[in-house]
Formats: C-alpha cells, sequence, structure tokens
C-alpha cells in the first residue's frame, strides 16, 4: 500500500479531471449553439446546454466557469444590445469576464425550472472568429446537440 493519504490525493485528482472534462464539455456545447447565429443571450443558452439533471448550483457554477475558460481563450465575449434594441456592441475581454463574474444578476430560475434574464438588456454571448472557426469542427465532430441524443 502506497503512503498515507495517497488515495486521498488520487480522488482530488481524479475530481478535478472530471471538471475540467465537464467544463470543456460545456464549452463544446455552449460553442456548437452559437455556431449558427454567432450569438445567443445568456438565459436561452442556459436553457439549452444542460440535459443532465444538476442541481441550481451546479448550472451556474458551470456555465460560469465555462463562459470564463472561452472568454480567456479569445472563442466568445459578451455583447449588449444598443439602446435602439437594433445592434449587438461587444464589450471587452476584460468587461465580459466580469459580466460573468456576476452571472447570479443575469441568470435567474423561474418557477418552472427555466431560467430567465435578470433586468434588461440581457447579455448576449457572441463568437469571434476564432470561436466560429472551432464551432464548426465540433459540430462537424460531434454533431448537432450531440448531448440530448
Amino acid at each position: 500500500m502506497g503512503p498515507a493519504g495517497s488515495s486521498a490525493g488520487q480522488g482530488l485528482e481524479d475530481r478535478e479531471e472530471r471538471l475540467m472534462e465537464d467544463q470543456t464539455e460545456l464549452q463544446d456545447r455552449l460553442l456548437s449553439e452559437l455556431e449558427e447565429a454567432g450569438e445567443e443571450n445568456l438565459p436561452t443558452l442556459a436553457n439549452t446546454i444542460f440535459a443532465e439533471e444538476m442541481t441550481v448550483d451546479q448550472q451556474r457554477a458551470g456555465i460560469r466557469s465555462a463562459l470564463a475558460g472561452l472568454i480567456n481563450a479569445d472563442l466568445v465575449r459578451v455583447a449588449f444590445e444598443d439602446a435602439t434594441g437594433r445592434e449587438l456592441r461587444e464589450i471587452s475581454k476584460e468587461l465580459s469576464e466580469r459580466v460573468i463574474e456576476q452571472l447570479d444578476d443575469h441568470l435567474v430560475l423561474r418557477s418552472d425550472g427555466t431560467w430567465t434574464g435578470g433586468p434588461r438588456p440581457w447579455p448576449e454571448v457572441v463568437t469571434t472568429e476564432k470561436g466560429k472557426a472551432r464551432a464548426r469542427v465540433i459540430l462537424e465532430t460531434r454533431g448537432y446537440q450531440w448531448w440530448r441524443q
């Protein structure tokens, strides 16, 4: 038998590996959903990417982590509608990260278990050119909404 605590250390490594796999899975789901239009509001994305049973906290943490990773990798940004509601204005990487850090202000659970937004305008998630290219590869490899099949 190995040194004391080695099984605990292995358990932690296994959990960290599963978390990384889950984050990558959610990132792939987000990008695939954004591929066609290149943009979608945060509540709609949240309602689309989860198929398995998860708690509200797990869903919030999952989408927060996945979006933070995509923003950091320059695959997506956050945008908001302009005053006319006709055009999206993309915000910087730093501001996008701040919006995602404040996810609870922008993602509200309805009594029927679906997500809606907080006060309008709702954050829109938009793909960068790099994100669009990655989304096409994901769809070619995995197909449309593979997590629901």
